[in-house]
């Protein structure tokens, strides 16, 4: 199958949304999902590929490599687009497909908060930041999966269809920078400072304490305009005709 048959067959019915809400990753994967439908690689193949990658990026996170972990937990959300493109391709849906990427979502974003946020202050047991980021967990969860546990289209979290594409990317690099991509990033990037000796320890986790409060806010607010979106919804289905 050639490049432009494959792209054609892959499109989705929110393709654009989609590809502005991941506008990183979405560059990539099209391509890395032809790469492996052309070797072989089925969509099962590269939802495993997907799940051990962004393991094993946590087992990075785990010993310090933090550029080589950040590296493959951006590969892991490629390879997480690459399967439904590669399943699209081949029209072979999987009805537990969607029940195994949540599993695997949960697996990997578990372990890269406590790899990247738990572990270091276990490691140098902060009273402070293990409040604070008891704290942060439940609204990291609900914030990450609140479209599957109500059932809601990821795009219609925040309605994009009021704005035109360029207020879109706009918006979506700011959800970005404070939400789980902007969380990662800015823990990886104190983790790396340090181990490179730039932050003394000290330094660090003033620094990590602030940034714990900082996405405790970002999040909870966002968790706030998730839930008065799904108001929204809930009165427009339920609203009496008259």
């Amino acid at each position: 199958m050639r490049f432009t048959i494959f792209r054609n067959r892959i499109k989705r019915d929110n393709q654009s949304i989609n590809d502005k809400l991941h506008f990183f990753s979405s560059r990539f994967s099209i391509y890395i999902s032809y790469f492996l439908f052309k070797i072989g690689f089925s969509a099962n193949q590269t939802t495993f590929l997907f799940g051990f990658t962004g393991i094993l990026s946590c087992v990075f996170f785990l010993n310090k490599s933090f550029v080589i972990g950040y590296i493959l937990w951006r590969l892991h959300i490629i390879f997480d687009m690459a399967d439904g493109n590669i399943a699209r391709a081949n029209k072979s849906f999987n009805i537990f497909a969607p029940s195994i990427d949540k599993l695997i979502h949960s697996i990997v974003n578990t372990l890269v908060y406590c790899t990247l946020i738990i572990y270091p202050i276990y490691l140098y047991n902060n009273d402070f930041d293990l409040v604070l980021s008891f704290i942060l967990l439940p609204l990291y969860f609900i914030y990450l999966f609140f479209n599957k546990i109500t059932s809601l289209p990821s795009e219609f979290s925040f309605d994009y269809r009021k704005y035109n594409n360029k207020s879109i990317l706009l918006l979506s690099f700011f959800r970005n920078i404070f939400s789980q991509e902007g969380l990662i990033f800015t823990f990886v990037l104190l983790g790396h400072l340090t181990k490179n000796n730039f932050l003394n320890i000290n330094l660090y986790f003033n620094l990590f304490s602030i940034a714990l409060v900082f996405y405790l806010s970002t999040f909870f607010f966002g968790c706030l305009l998730k839930m008065k979106h799904l108001k929204k919804v809930l009165f427009s289905i339920n609203k009496p005709t008259l």
